[in-house]
């Protein structure tokens, strides 16, 4: 019943395009968050009496992360035929068996969030992806996973001197709710205090990273600020993040985006129509913007090439990058998800769209060089 009623909604949906184009075949592959997932269920309305397929609970849980919801708006418009395939949580670790269980695709679209501090994904399971990729000619995007620690050549180096900050190295773990989950660390005393009080199993949990100050946190006190980026295959947003909260989430804080200038020549026309058909009265101009474009080249230049070594390292193209920007100018990777809980408005959900759909028709087949493999760090995690 659910299936029919999707298939009815993409024959109705206001966007299909009715272009001959064939739809290109994308399998979007991701592997579910369990823990994501419990809190999800027990919130999720149904109509009494009625049974929801596992399959079709889990599509609802993650609809909303990215890529799903980029993914799930292109195939309601016409522009791609969507397949998603969950990968099984009890398989973890994921070997060269899952690999070959994948529907075949023109396109792969991978979203491997670890949860945990272990590595969800075999060598054996890249390989054969790889290997199967090339074989039947798919082209592979975001093939990568790491388990919340950062590859060696990104990763702060390890507190020196104080202040520092210990924090667990799960993806998700940190809180701000939960004071056990991290823990700032001012004197050595306190250090000798935290270490003494936790046994060797616990710290092994925890990773002690300099406390980093962005550099704009003096202009915005009391408030800190992250900044947040938004990545998809080579396209870049950035997000400032503030907060009055030592760790900054999502749910604890504010975020506005800003694009590169440069952009703008050729997005204008664009994002001009979209902002013009969301507004009612469409006599009366655009709708005001939900971002802005802001910067300068020395602004932008090493953020595109922090970004591009990420990819060249990882295979990391699309998700999300929490960095920091010191008094010096350096900036600073904390952490990195291949599938994060993010959306916007729809003129920059627009160009997200896009994005991802030039990544879709263009990307080659089959990962090449160094992507598409898990860091060597997590490797010995």
């Amino acid at each position: 019943m659910i299936g029919l009623l999707r298939k009815l909604k993409r024959r109705l949906a206001p966007g299909r395009t009715t272009s001959a184009t064939p739809r290109i075949r994308v399998t979007f592959i991701y592997a579910p968050s369990e823990k994501f997932y419990e809190i999800f269920r027990p919130r999720t309305f149904r109509l009494p009496l009625t049974r929801v397929l596992p399959r079709y609970m889990r599509s609802r849980a993650f609809r909303h992360f990215l890529p799903n919801n980029l993914l799930r708006s292109l195939n309601d418009k016409g522009a791609i035929r969507l397949r998603h395939h969950a990968l099984e949580p009890s398989g973890r670790p994921y070997k060269a068996c899952d690999a070959e269980g994948i529907p075949t695709a023109a396109v792969w679209v991978f979203a491997l969030l670890n949860d945990s501090s272990a590595p969800i994904c075999h060598d054996t399971f890249f390989e054969a992806i790889r290997a199967r990729a090339q074989r039947e000619g798919v082209r592979v995007i975001n093939l990568t996973s790491h388990s919340g620690t950062l590859p060696d050549d990104f990763a702060p180096k390890r507190a020196e001197r104080l202040p520092a900050l210990a924090k667990l190295k799960a993806n998700g773990a940190t809180t701000p709710g939960d004071s056990d989950s991290f823990r700032l660390l001012k004197t050595q005393s306190e250090l000798t205090a935290w270490t003494e009080r936790l046994d060797p199993v616990r710290q092994a949990e925890y990773e002690i990273q300099p406390f980093l100050e962005h550099h704009r946190d003096a202009e915005l006190a009391p408030f800190r600020c992250v900044e947040r980026w938004i990545c998809i295959a080579g396209d870049l947003t950035v997000g400032l993040r503030f907060s009055p909260d030592l760790i900054i989430k999502q749910l604890n804080s504010l975020t506005y985006y800003i694009r590169d200038p440069r952009r703008l020549e050729h997005e204008y026309s664009f994002i001009y129509k979209v902002s013009r058909d969301t507004r009612r009265l469409r006599q009366k101009g655009s709708e005001h913007l939900s971002f802005g474009y802001s910067g300068t080249r020395q602004f932008w230049d090493p953020r595109n090439a922090l970004l591009q070594r990420l990819t060249d390292a990882t295979g990391f193209e699309i998700g999300s990058m929490d960095v920091f920007e010191d008094a010096r100018g350096e900036l600073h990777l904390i952490d990195y998800n291949e599938w994060t809980f993010e959306s916007a408005r729809k003129d920059l959900f627009s160009l997200w769209e896009v994005a991802l759909l030039d990544a879709i028709r263009t990307n080659p087949a089959g990962p090449a060089g160094p992507a598409g493999r898990s860091p060597k760090r997590d490797e010995r995690s």
